[in-house]
C-alpha cells in the first residue's frame, strides 16, 4: 500500500493515527454495519474508532540491494541476498526462509552470518522443493537481534523437474550410430558427486532390455543407446539420478526408436 504522505497534514513517523475500518451487509429487510469494535449505526460514530499503532523505524545502515529465491528446481535451490553494510562496523544477520506445502504445514530454514563493516556480500541460503510446492507462498526475512528488517515474499510458479523433459520422445539409430536421448538436468551439481543411470525397458514395463551409467558433468545431459539388436518400436526409458550411489530422483518416459529420422 503506498500512502501519499505529502497530501497530509504535517505528522511524526512513528506517532499513532486514528484509523477506522466499517463495513455495511444488506440482508432482505434491513441493513447491517459493523467496525473493528462491534457493531455501529452510522460510519461517523468517533467513539467506534481505533488506533494504528506507529512503528518506530531506526536506521539499521544495512541496505538490501536485490534478492533471488533462486532457479526454481525440483530439489536444492538457493537464494540469494545482496546486502551493503554502511554501518562502520560489522553485524550478524539471519536469513530465515518459510516454505509452504499443499499440506497446510510450513518448512522453515535459517542462516546466521556475518557482514564487515563498509562492505557488500551476498548472502546464500540452501532450500529444497517438489513439485507439489507449486503454486505454494514462499518467504525470506533478513534478521538482526531477532527483528525483521525486511522481507519479501511470493508463489512458487514454473518449479522445473530435476530431470528434464527429453528433447524428443522419438530417437531415430542406425547400424552404428546410437539413439540419443537428450534432456536438461535441473540441479545445481556444483560439489555434487551424481551420476546418472538409465534402463530400456519394453513398452509394458516387464521385460529388461539394457541399462547404462554416466557421470554428471554438466546440466545437459545426453543418454547414447547403443545395441544393434533393437528393433524400430515403443520402449519405457528409466532414468535415476544417484547422490552418493542412492536414487535422489526417478522419472520414467515412454519413447519411440526407428531407423529413420523421417519416419
Amino acid at each position: 500500500m503506498r500512502i501519499p504522505f505529502s497530501s497530509f497534514l504535517p505528522f511524526t513517523p512513528g506517532t499513532d493515527w486514528t484509523f477506522h475500518v466499517a463495513r455495511s451487509r444488506y440482508t432482505m429487510n434491513s441493513l447491517h454495519l459493523t467496525s473493528l469494535k462491534g457493531d455501529i449505526r452510522g460510519f461517523h460514530e468517533m467513539q467506534f474508532f481505533d488506533t494504528l499503532g506507529g512503528i518506530k523505524c531506526e536506521p539499521t545502515g544495512i541496505i538490501v540491494l536485490s534478492q533471488s529465491f533462486g532457479s526454481l528446481f525440483e530439489g536444492q535451490n538457493q537464494a540469494t541476498l545482496d546486502l551493503k553494510n554502511d554501518n562502520d562496523s560489522e553485524r550478524k544477520l539471519t536469513i530465515a526462509l518459510d516454505l509452504a506445502s499443499a499440506k497446510g504445514d510450513t518448512t522453515t530454514s535459517r542462516k546466521d552470518f556475518t557482514i564487515p563493516a563498509k562492505s557488500q556480500m551476498t548472502a546464500k541460503i540452501d532450500w529444497k522443493c517438489t513439485l507439489e510446492n507449486e503454486g505454494m507462498p514462499i518467504s525470506m526475512r533478513l534478521e538482526m537481534n531477532d527483528k525483521r528488517l525486511q522481507s519479501f515474499s511470493t508463489l512458487l510458479k514454473g518449479i522445473r523437474p530435476t530431470l528434464g523433459d527429453l528433447r524428443q520422445n522419438v530417437l531415430s539409430f542406425g547400424q552404428n550410430s546410437p539413439a540419443v536421448a537428450e534432456f536438461p538436468l535441473n540441479i545445481l551439481i556444483k560439489d555434487k558427486e551424481l551420476t546418472l543411470h538409465w534402463e530400456l525397458r519394453t513398452d509394458d514395463g516387464n521385460s529388461f532390455l539394457l541399462s547404462g551409467f554416466t557421470a554428471v558433468s554438466s546440466n545437459q545431459q545426453k543418454i547414447r543407446i547403443y545395441r544393434s539388436f533393437l528393433k524400430p518400436g515403443l520402449y519405457r526409458l528409466h532414468r535415476f539420478l544417484l547422490e552418493d550411489e542412492r536414487p535422489i530422483v526417478i522419472r520414467e518416459d515412454r519413447i519411440a526408436l526407428t531407423q529413420s529420422p523421417w519416419e
